[in-house]
């Protein structure tokens, strides 16, 4: 199975949707507050196996309220690993576990660099090690400057495992979705993506341009939870 990219351009703000279910918004006190105090998501780079990657996950009351996910990735490559460079966000306490079984897509609400982003969702499955990535880039050079709603349709997410790309893609029909966290193992530099809002949405057809996408081979191994 090949790795869908949700571009930037791709965004379709007018689309009509039959219904949706709000995972957070940072627009809400109560949200931005969880980001805050450390209870509800967490942060980790490649520092854990010695690694020289750095990131924050910080809230701000600006632009109406956002959550602001930024770092330096390092491509060091400490003695006695392989890899390096990356640096990931995961909410680690859902609140509560969301009952995704209607929607067929993720709608969020995002200002993008130039890096590449990968949508980690992890689902309650009776496989302990299954994870589900998404990929956001925004491809405009230099990078589109405003607020954008990117839609990740789940059928263009990959099945992960323990980091590695599954052989048995199976479908994402899972009923309760875990956790949500954001992830990127790109370039060697600055990097900067704020986040408002993250929905679950049902799309209006199988057919519609919910999101044009273009096909790239899956790396051996990329970042999760």
């Amino acid at each position: 199975m090949e790795r869908q990219w949700c571009h930037e351009k791709d965004v379709q703000p007018e689309q009509v949707h039959r219904s949706e279910l709000t995972l957070f918004d940072f627009r809400a006190p109560e949200d931005r507050a969880e980001v805050d105090d450390g209870s509800t998501w967490r942060v980790w780079t490649d520092e854990v196996m010695g690694g020289k990657s750095t990131c924050s996950w910080t809230s701000s009351e600006e632009d109406g309220g956002k959550a602001i996910f930024a770092g330096t990735l390092s491509k060091f490559v400490p003695k006695g690993t392989s890899r390096s460079g990356f640096a990931a966000v995961q909410m680690v306490t859902p609140k509560p576990l969301k009952d995704v079984t209607e929607f067929d897509a993720l709608k969020l609400r995002v200002k993008l660099d130039h890096n590449k982003y990968e949508i980690n969702i992890k689902p309650e499955s009776f496989i302990p090690d299954d994870l589900y990535q998404g990929f956001l880039m925004n491809e405009s050079s230099p990078a589109k400057d405003g607020w954008v709603d990117a839609i990740l349709p789940f059928r263009d997410f990959l099945l992960l495992g323990r980091g590695l790309v599954k052989q048995d893609q199976r479908a994402f029909d899972y009923n309760i979705m875990e956790a949500l966290g954001f992830a990127t193992n790109d370039y060697e530099g600055d990097f900067k993506i704020e986040i408002q809002s993250a929905k679950v949405i049902c799309l209006e057809g199988e057919s519609g341009d919910d999101a044009r996408t273009q096909n790239l081979k899956p790396a051996q191994t990329t970042t999760s939870f």
